[in-house]
């Protein structure tokens, strides 16, 4: 915790002093921009520097400078100071002289704009990140929602602001994404800190996709396939113990060269038919007769685990589970190990449906007492962790590529149509999106995860209404879904179709 424990904003209760920055009537830019970042800033630091100064020269036509301690008494201009207490003086001089307030929680910020105390006629921007993610998702926010405040004229603003859910991100389960690089950008720019990677194999260009998630904020989880659409019995020993060997021989071929941390295993999803769970069905001579299919897949899953993590005790393991397979048998997965995450699909109609207009009055209200029940089953020490559907969902493969602009230009246009009926939904349904997500918020804070299924939809060329809504509503589900609207309609960045 830092700074004076009279600024310190409670966990989960940062509120926005002042939301919306009154523009009068006639603004304009300053002659001069300069932007302060740390003297050896982070990559992350660094991008956010780099939006910001992009958006500067963009929207509001201006000239923008480094910062220079040969200009910095002169007089006029705006000054914008990008970082954290940490790793800039000036910003840790800003909160101990109570000028902002410091940001209390991991990837929080706090953020302010007014007239600069030293300088005359001069105006100074404050972005005082938690860390670095914090610096960079104020800076997004204030790029986004509130650029105009920059300019000469306009009122001060005062934020202060963190996520409701710890861990938000995208998942691509066998979907193309065909610029990682433009992927993970759009990613970062909307407060994005995790992307799932399931598929049968990684990509020859792993560690590069690894190493510019990191340049970006974003966590990598690499998954791969645990018995999906292969018939296996859970009961049958020689047959788990191939199992553990496939699962730790190709973690160390193929994701440890990478440096995978993070592992997504999913078995047993698509079906509810209990001869999926085991090859023989009910005639199993095994053990599998008379268990439920919750418990054939802990009695899979552990044995999975527990192989891994006897090798690589500091990976963590996710397991993906699909709600719809287990019909009431879901309370016997909370036997799972408890070094594993848990991570839901499938339960129920929108959010978890992949059609957004999939929502009816009488499953709705299913669909929230399940996710409940969810998330609350292993209990406030383990993660609550849910994927949201209802974006963009096709196979094509997990080569992560580098293609050109032209050729992103061309399969986004390609890609309207399925994103117009997609955004129609999210706009009809957002409010019960955002019930299904305060849920998971509802959960024991640092405990919560949530991803939306986001595959083969060109995100790298444009930030689409409805991954855009969702990103928004994991950072904080508690605002009403027509706030949420106008706030993106007001951001000049959320693509626009026709």
């Amino acid at each position: 915790m830092r700074g004076s424990k009279l600024h310190v904003f409670p966990l989960l209760a940062l509120v926005v002093l002042q939301a919306d920055v009154r523009r009068p009537p006639e603004t304009a830019p300053f002659p001069r921009y300069e932007i302060a970042l740390p003297a050896a800033p982070s990559d992350v630091e660094r991008f956010a520097g780099d939006e910001l100064r992009a958006a500067l020269e963009r929207r509001l036509h201006a000239r923008v400078t480094p910062a220079s301690p040969a200009r910095r008494d002169a007089p006029g201009g705006c000054r914008i100071v990008i970082g954290t207490s940490d790793d800039t003086p000036e910003i840790a001089r800003a909160i101990a002289a109570r000028w902002i307030a410091p940001p209390a929680q991991a990837q929080g910020y706090t953020l302010r704009v007014g007239p600069d105390p030293a300088r005359r006629g001069a105006r100074l921007a404050v972005i005082a990140g938690n860390d670095a993610r914090g610096a960079l998702y104020g800076t997004m926010d204030l790029v986004h929602f509130d650029l105009a405040a920059l300019a000469n004229g306009a009122e001060p603003l005062v934020r202060a602001d963190a996520p409701r859910i710890q861990t938000r991100g995208l998942w691509s389960w066998a979907g193309r994404i065909y610029n990682y690089e433009r992927y993970l950008d759009n990613m970062a720019r909307w407060k994005l800190n995790t992307l799932v990677l399931w598929h049968a194999y990684a990509p020859a260009n792993g560690r590069a996709l690894a190493d510019y998630a990191k340049r970006r904020g974003v966590d990598l989880v690499w998954g791969y396939n645990l018995a999906y659409e292969n018939p296996v019995c859970p009961s049958d020993t020689l047959e788990r113990r191939r199992w553990q060997e496939y699962v730790v021989r190709t973690y160390e071929r193929d994701y440890a060269p990478i440096g995978a941390t993070t592992v997504y295993f999913q078995a047993f999803t698509e079906t509810g038919d209990k001869q999926r769970f085991c090859r023989f069905g009910d005639q199993c001579p095994n053990g599998c007769k008379g268990k439920s299919g919750g418990q054939l897949l802990v009695e899979w899953m552990n044995p999975m685990i527990e192989a891994l993590l006897a090798r690589h005790p500091n990976v963590h393991v996710v397991c993906g589970v699909h709600a719809s397979a287990l019909h009431t048998d879901y309370r016997d997965v909370a036997g799972l190990d408890p070094r594993a995450s848990l991570m839901w699909e499938d339960a129920g109609d929108f959010p978890f449906a992949y059609d957004p207009e999939k929502v009816h009055t009488t499953t709705f209200a299913q669909t929230l007492d399940l996710t409940h029940q969810l998330a609350e089953l292993r209990g406030p020490a383990a993660e609550a962790a849910f994927v949201f559907k209802g974006m963009s969902a096709s196979y094509g493969g997990l080569d992560a590529m580098l293609e050109p602009d032209p050729v992103l230009e061309r399969l986004a246009a390609e890609r309207e149509p399925a994103w117009r009926k997609s955004e129609r939904g999210w706009r009809a349904h957002l409010d019960s999106e955002l019930e299904a997500a305060r849920i998971v918020a509802a959960h024991a804070p640092g405990r919560t995860t949530l991803v939306g299924l986001a595959e083969d939809g060109l995100w790298e060329e444009r930030a689409w209404f409805p991954v855009v809504a969702f990103a928004e509503s994991a950072w904080n589900p508690a605002r009403t879904a027509g706030d949420l609207t106008r706030r993106l309609d007001d951001c000049a960045d959320v693509a626009r179709l026709p």
